[in-house]
C-alpha cells in the first residue's frame, strides 16, 4: 500500500510538472510575447497535436492494453509500431510539402517550420508513449529521469532562446524541438534495453494490420481529443483575429493545469483499473478507485478555481486579464472531461473501440457546429461555452456505454 501510494505520488508530481510546461513558463512567455505572438505559438501547438493523432492513431492505448495482459506480446507488435508510425509520418510530410505549394502558408506558420510539423508531432508520440510504458511497469525512477530531463532541457532552452537571445515564439518552437530530439536519443537506448524487436518476417505485417485496424477505431477518440481542444483556435484566428487567439491560447494554457493534473491521475489510476477489470468481479475495488479519483478530481479543480485570481495577478502580463473569465469555464468543463476519462478506461479494456468511436464523432460534430455559431455569436467566450457543453455530453455518454456494455 505505502509503494503503490509513493508511485501515486512520483507520477503524479512529475506528470503536472512535466505536462504544466506551458503554464509554470507564462510568466515568461507573456512578457516577451506579444498577443499575436503567442497566438502562432498557440496555432503550432495545435498543429503539432493534429498530427501527433494522425501519425499516433489509438495505436498507444492498445499497446498499453496489451502490456498488462502480455508484455511478451507487446514486445512483438513494438516493431510494427514503429514501421507504421514512421509510414505515416513519411505521408503527412509529403502531404504537407503539396499542400504548401499550392497554399504558400498553413495558418502563418513559415514554411520550414509547417514542413517539420510531422517529425516534431513524431517525437512527442514516442515520448508519451514510452513515459506511459514506464508508469505501466512501475518504473518510477525511468519515468522521473526521462520526464524531468525533457523539462529541464526544454525550459533551460526557452530562457536562453527567448530571454537571452529574443527569438520571441519561434525560441519556444525550438525548445521544444531541440528537447525532444535529445530524449528521442536516449529512448532508443531504452527501447532496445528493455524489449526485443526480434519476430518472424510476416508477423510484422500481420500486426500491422491489426494496429491499423483496432487503432483506426480509437483514431477517432484522439481525434475527438484535438478537435475539442485545438480546433476553437483555428476558428477564434479565421473569425475573430490571431490576438483573441493568443488571449484564448493563455486561457487553455490555464485551465490546462487541469488537463494535466487529470492526465498524471489516469497515468495511475487506468492500469490499476485494468488489474481490476483482469480480476473479473471486483466491483468493490471499482466502486473505491471511481470514489477516490473524483474526489481527488473535485478537490484539484476547486483549489484550481481559488487561486486562479492570484496566478493572473502574480504571473500573467496583464495585456491577458480578459482570459481568467475563459479560464474558469474551461475548468468547469475539463472536470466532466476527467470524469469521461475514467468510465471510458472499461471500454478501452474490454477493446470496445466501436463504442469509443461512437462517442468521439458525436462530439466532433457537437463541437465543431457549437463552435461555429457560438463564436459568431459570442466571441471567444462562446468558443469555452462550447467546449464546456461537449464534455458533458462526452460524459453522459461514457457513464451509458460504460454501465451498458462489456
Amino acid at each position: 500500500m505505502l509503494k503503490a501510494l509513493r508511485n501515486f505520488s512520483i507520477y503524479s508530481s512529475i506528470s503536472v510538472i512535466t505536462g504544466s510546461i506551458s503554464f509554470l513558463l507564462l510568466p515568461i512567455l507573456t512578457s516577451y510575447l506579444s498577443t499575436e505572438d503567442y497566438g502562432l505559438l498557440s496555432i503550432f501547438n495545435a498543429s503539432v497535436r493534429f498530427f501527433s493523432v494522425c501519425i499516433g492513431l489509438g495505436m498507444g492505448h492498445l499497446m498499453l492494453v496489451d502490456l498488462i495482459r502480455d508484455k511478451d506480446c507487446f514486445s512483438s507488435k513494438l516493431k510494427s509500431f514503429f514501421a507504421l508510425t514512421l509510414t505515416l509520418t513519411t505521408l503527412l510530410a509529403i502531404g504537407v510539402i503539396i499542400v504548401l505549394s499550392f497554399s504558400g502558408s498553413f495558418f502563418g506558420l513559415p514554411v520550414l517550420l509547417t514542413i517539420t510539423l510531422p517529425v516534431i508531432a513524431l517525437l512527442v508520440v514516442y515520448f508519451e508513449f514510452f513515459t506511459s510504458v514506464m508508469v505501466y511497469l512501475n518504473q518510477a525512477a525511468k519515468f522521473a529521469v526521462y520526464s524531468l530531463g525533457k523539462f529541464g532541457v526544454e525550459t533551460l532552452l526557452t530562457i536562453v532562446l527567448v530571454v537571452g537571445l529574443g527569438m520571441n515564439w519561434t525560441g519556444r518552437v525550438l525548445s521544444l524541438s531541440l528537447a525532444l530530439i535529445i530524449i528521442a536519443l536516449f529512448l532508443v537506448k531504452y527501447v532496445f534495453k528493455n524489449f526485443s524487436l526480434k519476430s518472424k518476417i510476416l508477423e510484422p505485417f500481420k500486426q500491422i494490420k491489426e494496429l491499423a485496424r483496432g487503432g483506426g477505431a480509437l483514431a477517432f477518440m484522439s481525434m475527438s481529443f484535438m478537435v475539442i481542444n485545438l480546433s476553437d483556435r483555428f476558428l477564434i484566428e479565421k473569425m475573430i483575429g490571431i490576438e483573441a487567439t493568443g488571449i484564448y491560447g493563455v486561457a487553455a494554457t490555464v485551465a490546462g493545469v487541469m488537463f494535466m493534473f487529470i492526465g498524471a491521475l489516469m497515468k495511475v489510476i487506468r492500469p490499476k483499473l485494468y488489474e481490476v477489470f483482469r480480476l473479473e468481479g471486483n466491483s468493490k475495488g471499482r466502486v473505491r478507485i471511481a470514489i477516490g479519483y473524483h474526489t481527488f478530481l473535485a478537490l484539484f479543480g476547486i483549489g484550481l478555481f481559488i487561486v486562479l485570481p492570484y496566478i493572473f495577478e502574480y504571473f500573467i502580463d496583464s495585456k491577458f486579464n480578459s482570459s481568467l473569465t475563459l479560464s474558469r469555464i474551461l475548468i468547469v468543463g475539463l472536470f466532466f472531461w476527467g470524469s469521461y476519462s475514467f468510465f471510458i478506461s472499461k471500454l478501452l479494456y474490454y477493446k470496445k473501440n466501436q463504442h469509443n468511436a461512437i462517442i468521439a464523432v458525436i462530439s466532433m460534430v457537437i463541437n465543431l457546429v457549437l463552435n461555429y455559431f457560438m463564436i459568431k455569436e459570442y466571441g471567444i467566450q462562446g468558443a469555452a461555452f462550447a467546449t464546456v457543453i461537449t464534455y458533458v455530453c462526452m460524459f453522459v455518454s461514457s457513464i451509458i456505454y460504460s454501465i451498458s456494455k462489456r
